[in-house]
């Protein structure tokens, strides 16, 4: 290797040390600088404010004839799903500013030279930011008399809402299973002790007239009245209350005709259940 060949490769592994060491300067201020923008997102974010503002950084015009423009802004705007301080560069036309093309970024997205340049105009941002929040809420508070006159028009021509009298969980009549009415009865009288006015009521014939449960049991009256006493009734009665349908309900005794037959099926199922 020659003596120029030494000196270049020392010259380029100097210069490249030199580099990496700046590199990890660099790219720690940087996140430093990400960071502070960060926070200031996340400041103007907790504010709510929906609104748009630009505020160049530079701008100049292209050749030939300076009939191109271009600029360089930094803004608060909505890039993609989210706000936040923003940056963009604009190239268009003066005989056509409408088709002027335009990328943008989230501050800490863009180009890391357009990062440096936007950071003494943030706080004329801020001003900008300011003003326009201003502007808006006067605009939105011209309009809003205008507003409550239309909303007014159209709740009067649309008449008061109607209130349903129905519990949020309740069953309509039309609609009811009586089925599972009575599975949730017996539950909750097992639930509680009540293992023989459960088994009764399981095998019961339910119907619903009017607005009264009519529970046809397989057993005398004197066992009704022994079997389904206060307590018992009580728990029947939250149990209907909860599902949402009418409380009121009478125990009778079966038909004499068919009472040896469904007393056989209840004490089978009483058995069972020992």
């Amino acid at each position: 290797m020659t003596m120029d060949q030494n000196a270049l490769s020392e010259r380029v592994a100097q210069y490249y040390s030199t580099l990496s060491s700046v590199a990890k300067d660099l790219n720690a201020i940087s996140d430093q600088l990400s960071k502070c923008i960060a926070d200031v997102d996340l400041a103007l974010k907790r504010l709510n404010l929906g609104v748009v503002v630009w505020v160049p950084i530079s701008h100049g015009d292209e050749l030939p004839e300076g009939s191109a423009f271009w600029s360089e802004e930094i803004g608060y705007a909505k890039i993609g799903p989210n706000w936040g301080i923003s940056l963009r560069k604009v190239l268009g036309d003066y005989q056509r500013p409408d088709n002027a093309e335009e990328e943008r970024w989230l501050f800490n997205d863009a180009p890391r030279a357009l990062r440096i340049s936007a950071i003494e105009k943030i706080p004329e941002l801020l001003e900008s930011l300011s003003n326009q929040a201003v502007k808006t809420t006067a605009a939105i508070g011209a309009k809003l008399n205008e507003a409550k006159v239309v909303a007014a028009a159209i709740t009067g021509a649309v008449g008061p809402p109607k209130i349903s009298r129905e519990l949020p969980n309740q069953i309509k009549i039309s609609t009811l299973n009586v089925d599972a009415v009575r599975n949730a009865v017996s539950v909750a009288l097992n639930r509680d002790g009540h293992a023989m006015a459960e088994g009764l009521l399981s095998e019961a014939k339910w119907s619903f007239e009017g607005t009264t449960f009519k529970i046809e049991v397989a057993a005398k009256a004197t066992m009704i009245r022994l079997t389904f006493n206060a307590n018992a009734e009580k728990i029947i009665r939250q149990e209907l209350t909860k599902l949402g349908v009418p409380a009121r309900f009478t125990i009778v005794p079966i038909q004499p005709a068919q009472a040896a037959s469904t007393t056989t099926k209840a004490s089978a199922s009483l058995e069972g259940r020992k």
